[in-house]
Formats: C-alpha cells, sequence, structure tokens
C-alpha cells in the first residue's frame, strides 16, 4: 500500500459536523468563548482543517454525520479536566475547575459496581451513590465515604 493510499483511508474515518450544529456553534461563538478538543492524528491535520475548522461544507457532506471516535476524547478532556476526576491513592478523586463561563457540570459514572451522579456547581460538588455499596473517595481534598443510596457535599 503507498503511503498516499494509507492517508486516504485514514482520513476516510473523518466525517463531516451537520450543519445545523455548525449554525448553532457560530451563534453561541458570538456569546461564549468555543474550544474543541480532538484526539486527530497528525494525518488528519490537512483534512481536518478543510473540513471542521472553516465550518463550511467543502465536500458537500453535511448530512452524513460527524467523527464520532474523538466524542470518547473530548468527553474525558471534560471529565477529568474540568470535573478533575482522578484516581490518588487507589481511589477516586474529584477535585474540579470549572471555566469562567460555566455555571455547572454534570455526569453519571459506573465506578466499580457504582453508578454514582457528580454535580459540580460554582459553590460546591455533589455526589450521590445510585446504585452500589458504600465508597471511600476523595472530594475536593478531602477523605470522605459515599454510603450506599447516600450523598456527599464539598464546599469550594
Amino acid at each position: 500500500m503507498t503511503d498516499h493510499a494509507f492517508d486516504e483511508a485514514w482520513n476516510a474515518m473523518l466525517v463531516r459536523i451537520p450543519e445545523e450544529r455548525t449554525e448553532l456553534l457560530k451563534v453561541l461563538s458570538n456569546r461564549y468563548n468555543l474550544y474543541m478538543l480532538s484526539n486527530t492524528s497528525e494525518l488528519h491535520v490537512k483534512v481536518f482543517e478543510k473540513m471542521y475548522l472553516a465550518l463550511d461544507d467543502y465536500n458537500h457532506e453535511v448530512d452524513e454525520g460527524l467523527h464520532i471516535t474523538s466524542m470518547g476524547g473530548t468527553w474525558m478532556s471534560v471529565i477529568y479536566g474540568f470535573g478533575g476526576m482522578m484516581v490518588r491513592e487507589g481511589l477516586l478523586s474529584f477535585e474540579p475547575h470549572l471555566p469562567a463561563n460555566w455555571e455547572t457540570l454534570s455526569f453519571k459514572i459506573l465506578y466499580r459496581g457504582r453508578t454514582l451522579k457528580v454535580h459540580i456547581d460554582r459553590e460546591r460538588v455533589t455526589i450521590e451513590n445510585l446504585t452500589g455499596e458504600g465508597v471511600d473517595l476523595f472530594l475536593a481534598g478531602s477523605g470522605v465515604h459515599l454510603e450506599k443510596s447516600g450523598s456527599v457535599v464539598a464546599e469550594l
């Protein structure tokens, strides 16, 4: 296989963002600072620039969807970054840092057989144990125990 053929095959996984989403991004960019997070490889760069950065219908294929494989990386960036989720001393830990223009961040995770709901706002972080046994974790720098069907709150 030639380098060119490989590049074409690799870049074939990129698909367009639907037009209504690009229009929404344009509207939101007038009110908010927007950031793009991606796991795009170096081979994608030229194609990516043509397809996404200009936000136009370069290949006339907007209706084909979006690059779904990058969604996991985006989710991880938000949850690990802004949500401050990590493992510390073998325990799940949350040290959230919301961006200046975000009011809240909420998400659910499955952790060692437990479904946990995390809600972060400017004043506090709350974790609810929706399913499963109690668990020890770190919350905003302090060790806490989250009871079965219970919740813990830490002021930020």
